[in-house]
């Protein structure tokens, strides 16, 4: 199988020799896995040349190396990815991995919308020392097998199966987390929601660590910690977010885009703007394939 697709949010690059399995989510024994909030699942054999990039994805992504090896790029950093790893990539991330040996083998699920994956909602792209792998590949692949039979056993196998999956992800993702960590990990997601709501506001280190009645020098190495960036960098990552959903769904001019993210002019926004996508707004918004649609301004918003 060959295949290379381009658009402004992924490149994916399949060479010859790569193998998809995939799990038939719509089949009636899988209503789990659709209730988990599961997208896709699946094992791939990913040869030498196997690239996926992904700029702002819309669901979360957690990979497992099952043999051969590969490489996780995210910003400036690169991670290996070798049998055993878990590669966490949450939505809305910048990433790109591929594969570095003849033989890549992966076993992937997407997802997103609901409890087990929250966690992962802006959180950062990394890698570590998978806790489940074992057991997720053992009922993915049940689930896969018994999926290409069609009779009363298989079906219940496969129910049996899917609800394996949901649990032992579950485990994956909740891994090395104390009560504390959760709890912290929990107060930064209602933050950052806060911030994605509102990004037009005047927002800075104080104000955020002020919402979390956290002293400033406190807040900067929490972020760091649970985030794996400042609190300056989360915020232009959301803002920027925002600023690329405007330019591709709507007609509204650079000053207008640049109020509502937070920038006081369009050559400040446009300046930011390039060096985090490698664009200037306008490039992005020609770029993004989607016809302009009319809406109404959107109402400012504040916060006390």
């Amino acid at each position: 199988m060959h295949g290379t697709f381009n658009t402004i949010i992924q490149t994916i690059e399949f060479p010859e020799g790569t193998v998809h399995w995939t799990a038939p989510l719509q089949h009636a024994s899988c209503v789990q896995l659709r209730a988990a909030g599961f997208q896709c699942v699946g094992i791939s054999d990913a040869p030498l040349g196997y690239v996926v990039e992904r700029r702002g994805p819309a669901i979360h992504e957690v990979l497992f190396t099952l043999s051969g090896r590969g490489s996780l790029y995210a910003g400036k950093e690169i991670h290996a990815l070798y049998p055993g790893s878990a590669m966490l990539l949450p939505a809305g991330s910048w990433y790109r991995y591929e594969s570095h040996s003849p033989a890549w083998r992966i076993m992937w699920f997407h997802g997103c919308g609901t409890a087990l994956w929250e966690d992962l909602i802006h959180g950062y792209c990394h890698v570590r020392e998978a806790a489940a792998v074992e057991e997720l590949r053992r009922v993915t692949e049940g689930l896969l097998s018994e999926s290409l039979r069609d009779d009363a056993v298989s079906r219940e196998l496969m129910a049996t199966f899917s609800q394996q999956i949901v649990l032992y992800l579950q485990r994956e993702l909740q891994t090395s987390k104390t009560p504390h960590d959760r709890k912290v990990a929990q107060l930064l997601r209602d933050l950052w929601s806060q911030v994605e709501k509102r990004p037009g506001y005047a927002w800075n280190v104080k104000r955020m660590a002020e919402q979390l009645f956290m002293s400033e020098a406190h807040f900067f190495r929490t972020c760091l910690r649970h985030m794996g960036c400042s609190p300056m960098r989360m915020l232009l990552r959301l803002r920027m977010h925002r600023a690329e959903e405007l330019l591709s769904n709507h007609d509204f001019p650079l000053k207008t885009i640049a109020n509502l993210v937070g920038y006081a002019s369009p050559f400040a926004f446009s300046n930011a703007f390039k060096r985090h996508q490698g664009m200037s707004p306008s490039e992005f918004r020609s770029q993004s394939g989607h016809s302009p649609k009319a809406a109404r301004m959107p109402r400012a918003q504040f916060v006390k």
